[in-house]
């Protein structure tokens, strides 16, 4: 029979092919194999920044730093707007919790860079409940994360469109129904504020945000408040301005 059309026997198998790649091209591209997992957490983590280097101790004291020198002087920045996920309107510590979940963490376990907060509804808008709920869960929340400690720093923009609220008139003037969610979470914090500075046009706004709360006061060191409040003055009060 002719070889060229003769059946192989079963037990002939195709002879496997080397790699034609030389030694060394083959070590090399096994080193390149092993190293992807280095060179993929590299890409996509921040473990290899120098930043990471500090501990977090003294990288939440450069939080601190940097927070408490922002234009408005407190560390935590809120203020209202029509859209209330606006970069503008947050500043301060919660910036420092959006670059990376590093940050994030530092920042949430240093409750003192959470207890000087400033509170700007300036623009606020009784349209829009949706808006108004978000930003009174998030006042609350930014007080929590000051832990249950610490003594409160406070201050409060209430120079807004008198057209923009509702009002309800009682013996001590008029209040201001649409705020009254942030009243309420500011009052929850009463006893340990101290030192409250309230920015206001209104008639004696400061009853609004002290209604039920009088006697729990006893943090309270300065109270400062540009809209003619009556106060009665506290044993632990320094500093009085109206």
């Amino acid at each position: 029979m002719d070889a060229t059309t003769e059946i192989p026997p079963d037990d002939v198998r195709p002879a496997r092919l080397e790699p034609s790649k030389p030694p060394m091209i083959r070590n090399d591209l096994k080193r390149l194999r092993h190293g992807e997992p280095v060179v993929d957490s590299q890409r996509t983590t921040s473990s290899f920044s120098p930043i990471r280097l500090l501990s977090m101790e003294i990288l939440q004291l450069v939080f601190l730093f940097a927070a408490s020198h922002q234009p408005h002087e407190y560390a935590t920045y809120l203020k209202w707007s029509a859209s209330p996920r606006r970069k503008q309107s947050w500043a301060g510590a919660l910036s420092l919790t959006w670059v990376c979940s590093w940050w994030q963490k530092v920042a949430l376990s240093y409750p003192t860079i959470w207890r000087s907060i400033h509170i700007d509804v300036s623009q606020f808008s009784p349209k829009g409940s949706d808006n108004q709920l978000f930003f009174v869960v998030f006042v609350g929340e930014c007080l929590r994360r000051s832990g249950p400690c610490l003594a409160l720093d406070i201050g409060l923009n209430l120079n807004v469109d008198i057209g923009n609220f509702r009002f309800h008139k009682s013996n001590e003037g008029l209040g201001l129904c649409d705020l009254r969610g942030v009243f309420d979470t500011l009052a929850f914090f009463a006893g340990r504020w101290r030192r409250i500075e309230i920015s206001s046009e209104f008639s004696n706004s400061f009853h609004n945000l002290n209604r039920n709360t009088s006697d729990q006061h006893g943090c309270l060191q300065s109270h400062y408040s540009n809209d003619h409040s009556s106060s009665r003055v506290r044993a632990s009060l320094s500093s009085l301005s109206i």
